[in-house]
């Protein structure tokens, strides 16, 4: 079997194996943080901006996606004005 798999190569499109396990290895990473996260009593605990302090990725991406949700909608013509609140 070995044999078999040392001259496959994946076609156009296909992960190799290598890409598949840093791709799972990467999704492993960001669901320990999410579990991490998880809390008996979400009021008492991290929120809002205390989120975004302890996981600044989490704050770049909501903040990315608004901005990039806006440009879509401008590049349609479609007028816009997000609105991001900083406390």
């Amino acid at each position: 079997m070995a044999s078999r798999i040392k001259g496959w190569r994946p076609k156009k499109g296909q992960l190799s194996l290598q890409q598949m396990r840093a791709e799972l290895e990467e999704k492993e990473v960001m669901l320990k943080t999410v579990n991490a996260m998880r809390e008996a009593n979400p009021m008492l605990g991290l929120r809002g901006i205390r989120l975004g302090i302890t996981y600044p990725a989490i704050t770049e991406m909501q903040v990315r996606a608004i901005f990039e949700a806006a440009c879509i909608q401008a590049k349609k013509g479609i007028a816009v004005r997000p609105e991001v609140m900083i406390r």
